[in-house]
């Protein structure tokens, strides 16, 4: 049962979760019913682990999960076309977080994981229309002398600032400042532009001189005000950054799956209970009903649930919300949105000249050119691509080109070639094309976000049985997304169990 888009068809095959009719309300203490709305990888990692905390405790659970789009996964989709294997959200997670290993164990996926292949190790960044490999260690603090003055990144200047940020005082103020603002403090302005502004940019499309540092890089943050020093904190701690390279570690620092990304949506979706996934389900708005809620849909009648948890990016979040607070919904629009757009693009390998032998490589925005990242597929992760053919996937858009999901087909694909072709020395044009446009799917951790999002969670514990959870609030990757799901359900596992106790403790009372 593939999650494989094929052509311009969705192939889901999904006979157990075929939008049915909502059933019957339900008492309490029989079955609490919860809302999951929103089918990407949050809100699927929060009715998994639900349904599995209720499992374990041996109680019933009526749980639905209400998706706008005809699919479910969000921006996570695998597709299959010619022997090609695109994704056109993450190609991966990090190993070092370890919410995406765990659940795809639980999921009964361990034997599907993959590492990064060996000829992935190296990570690039564009200078001089050229590939620089970034060497492992280097960035925010290099592993040793050698590693950074090797390094041709670096003018000689370049790579003397960088030696004095262990001497430097610590930041005076505990105040949020941008992340350029801190590389540049700690590390000098040339490691800024040269390495941390296309890593910075790569990972989070933003702007990173109005990036939160507290938010992106809190284990920086952190290793400063306890050490006095990032170069100091990673030698006590020995914490790779995760920024580059594959660490020596065995598979990389990355992981995903053989049929890629979209098995774990398979897997999820499969996992639920019978006729939980309703897709076409877009909710309007939210409102309080007794002791739970209302949920109002664009088709169809209200539905009453007893918890609600709500997985969607915070700028629909703010809409579905204003049944319930007057202030929730104004603080959720301050959380800023960028859009990318996802351009795979296959050649034959003997078109191109370069020998592809890291994992891909990243753009400075200095560069001007129209993309931000680009990942050999077919290096990084095997069965990406037929033989004799290379698979790359090319990320454009962000805050450096605000209105790129309005381009054509055709423009984005062009930029694509265009882009590569002198740096990768390609001698002709592609073979195989796909082009994803993910509107607004990347938040912008704007300075003060951790400050905002307090602010909002202390609205949201005003209403015990409703959950925000998405990459909006604390970390935009999978295992960050998967780690807000699980907490969310959690909370409502705790709340639901603690009420229905209550609600016992009651009767017991009465009768007696």
């Amino acid at each position: 049962m593939p999650f494989y888009l094929k052509g311009d068809s969705t192939e889901l095959l999904m006979s157990r979760h075929n939008n049915p009719a909502p059933g019957a309300r339900r008492g309490m203490n029989e079955r609490p019913r919860i809302a999951v709305i929103g089918a990407g990888i949050t809100g699927l990692s929060s009715a998994y682990r639900l349904a599995g905390l209720f499992v374990e405790r041996g109680l019933p659970l009526d749980v639905t999960v209400l998706e706008g789009k005809e699919r479910p996964g969000g921006v996570i989709s695998t597709r299959y076309s010619g022997g090609f294997l695109a994704e056109e959200g993450p190609d991966s997670f990090l190993r070092s977080k370890p919410e995406a290993l765990d659940l795809s164990k639980r999921a009964g996926l361990e034997p599907e994981l993959i590492g990064t292949s060996g000829e992935a190790g190296k990570i690039y960044i564009v200078r001089g229309g050229k590939l620089i490999a970034l060497p492992d260690g280097l960035f925010p603090a290099p592993s040793s002398m050698a590693a950074l003055f090797n390094s041709p990144i670096l003018s000689m200047r370049g790579k003397l600032r960088m030696t004095l940020e262990p001497f430097l005082p610590r930041g005076e103020s505990l105040e949020d400042e941008s992340a350029a603002a801190f590389i540049k403090r700690r590390f000098g302005s040339e490691a800024y532009d040269r390495i941390a502004e296309p890593l910075l940019t790569g990972v989070y499309a933003g702007d990173p001189a109005t990036l939160s540092v507290r938010a992106a890089l809190p284990a920086l943050v952190k290793m400063e005000e306890e050490y006095g020093s990032v170069a100091r904190g990673m030698r006590k701690n020995r914490a790779p950054w995760g920024g580059a390279g594959n660490g020596g570690a065995e598979g990389g620092r990355f992981a995903t799956f053989s049929r890629a990304m979209g098995t774990l949506i398979q897997a999820l979706v499969s996992g639920l209970p019978q006729n939980s996934l309703r897709l076409r389900s877009r909710v309007k708005r939210i409102e309080p009903a007794g002791k739970g809620f209302r949920v109002h849909l664009y088709s169809g009648n209200p539905l009453e649930y007893d918890a609600v948890i709500v997985a969607l990016p915070a700028s629909q979040a703010s809409l579905v919300t204003g049944g319930i607070d007057l202030e929730l919904p104004e603080r959720l629009s301050r959380i800023k949105y960028v859009s990318t757009a996802v351009i795979n693009i296959g050649y034959r390998k003997s078109d191109v000249a370069l020998a592809l032998d890291g994992s891909g490589f990243l753009v400075p925005s200095s560069k001007r050119l129209p993309v931000l990242a680009c990942t050999f597929s077919s290096v990084k992760f095997p069965g990406r691509s037929p033989e004799d053919t290379v698979l790359l996937r090319v990320v454009a858009g962000g805050a450096q080109n605000p209105n790129i999901c309005r381009e054509d087909d055709g423009r984005l694909i062009g930029l694509a070639h265009e882009s590569l072709s002198p740096i990768l020395g390609i001698r002709s044009g592609p073979l195989y094309s796909l082009v994803t446009r993910n509107p607004e799917s990347m938040p912008h951790y704007a300075v003060g976000h951790g400050a905002l999002v307090t602010r909002i969670k202390e609205t949201v514990s005003a209403y015990p049985g409703l959950r925000l959870a998405g990459n909006a609030y604390g970390g935009a990757g999978v295992p960050d997304c998967i780690r807000s799901g699980e907490e969310a359900a959690e909370g409502i596992f705790s709340y639901i169990t603690m009420r229905g106790a209550a609600d016992e403790g009651n009767k017991s009372r009465r009768r007696a």
